[in-house]
């Protein structure tokens, strides 16, 4: 759970950080926003003050067209096939649309691509479910592996905890690996950061399914 969490948080930051500075070189490319100046002195009337208040919007604007694309609609079914066909296989779509998605902005990153067309990157990754589905998935086998009691809120805490973790040190590493090894990089290591996750789906994951059968009789003994 570490490693996707921190994957997904990094691959988040590294683009939204992506797209204020292309728009930035874009719109006001001889114009830099760095100044000496604390956040209680700032010049609100200057035009630096508003050239960058516009990039901070327009970023704004196309990370809502970004997580609108993205929709992540495929949670509200894939969680219920889950239920019939086994957690494991849906695992993955999420790890694989997330990885597609970093590895297509990466290309567009590189060969300079306009920042719109990363939408449809956001867009599959929509389509295999995104984090939440990845969270749901988890969540759902845990309670598939787990009774009852003190042992499930062990394991729930510690996947929280892993949880945590993964959105702290993703936060905490993006702005590090950006300024070594810059935005292209940084979204390779997102990417390849899910590898450690591939062979822990495939090979330690319970693959729970829903035994029909014993879910006709609940439904039965319900009506009765």
């Amino acid at each position: 759970m570490l490693s996707l969490t921190y994957s997904f948080v990094l691959a988040h930051l590294v683009i939204v950080q992506y797209v204020y500075a292309y728009i930035h070189k874009a719109y006001y490319p001889n114009v830099s926003f760095s100044t000496n100046e604390s956040g209680c002195q700032l010049n609100t009337t200057s035009r630096l003050y508003h050239d960058q208040q516009n990039v901070q919007k327009m970023t704004s604007q196309f990370n809502i067209y970004a997580e609108l694309a993205k929709g992540i609609f495929g949670i509200f079914f894939y969680g219920s096939l889950s239920d019939k066909y086994g957690r494991k296989i849906f695992l993955f779509v999420p790890v694989i649309g997330n990885m597609l998605n970093c590895v297509l902005t990466s290309v567009g990153i590189y060969l300079n691509w306009n920042i719109y067309i990363f939408i449809i990157f956001f867009f599959i990754d929509g389509c295999g479910g995104s984090w939440g589905l990845a969270i749901s998935i988890v969540m759902s086998i845990v309670a598939d592996v787990t009774v009852p009691g003190k042992t499930r809120m062990f394991v729930i805490a510690m996947t929280e905890l892993s949880l945590g973790l993964g959105i702290v040190i993703g936060s905490f590493t993006s702005g590090f690996i950006i300024e070594a090894e810059g935005f292209m990089s940084a979204l390779l290591i997102s990417s390849c950061c899910f590898g450690p996750s591939i062979p822990v789906i495939g090979f330690r994951t319970r693959n729970v399914k829903q035994d029909k059968r014993s879910t006709k009789k609940i439904r039965n003994s319900t009506c009765c």
